[in-house]
């Protein structure tokens, strides 16, 4: 999703992507306020501070959830950039939103069976470890400590 903010938080463009979204044509998004499309207290917790950064010249990278009217909650990656007019001033702010959910669930997916293995691993009773080519040894558990009479790998 592209959009186009200005310093009142006012959307100014919106691409079709934001459209299908929010389940309407851009003529009814631009001229909107932030906080009325998303809801004031999102706006507050999770927008308002990001955009007043990226007004000050910086550019902002932030991941949030939203509810949208086509997909409901989601995750969101947002990058927001500054757009300069005259003299430099920072007067609107370009902003890209991608919905990375699914690659969140993964990731989480992941981190739930890494936890699991290493769980596994540490109460194996049996002794157990992991090396190099060469031999060396990259991890081993509480049997393999146990065993070979060690008190830390």
């Amino acid at each position: 999703m592209i959009t186009v903010i200005n310093r009142d938080y006012v959307y100014e463009k919106v691409n079709k992507t934001f459209c299908l979204n929010h389940k309407m044509i851009a003529d009814e998004i631009v001229g909107q306020k932030l906080e009325d499309l998303w809801g004031k207290e999102n706006f507050i917790s999770s927008i308002k501070d990001n955009i007043d950064k990226c007004f000050r010249g910086n550019m902002v990278y932030y991941q949030a959830f939203f509810e949208t009217p086509a997909w409901g909650k989601r995750y969101f990656e947002v990058v927001m950039k500054p757009l300069s007019g005259r003299e430099n001033e920072v007067t609107h702010i370009l902003a890209e939103t991608y919905d990375i959910t699914e690659l969140k669930l993964k990731e989480q997916e992941a981190s739930d069976l890494e936890w699991e293995f290493k769980n596994l691993e540490s109460n194996l009773p049996i002794g157990f470890f992991r090396s190099d080519e060469n031999g060396r040894l990259l991890h081993v558990n509480r049997a393999f400590l146990k065993i070979m009479e060690a008190t830390s790998e």
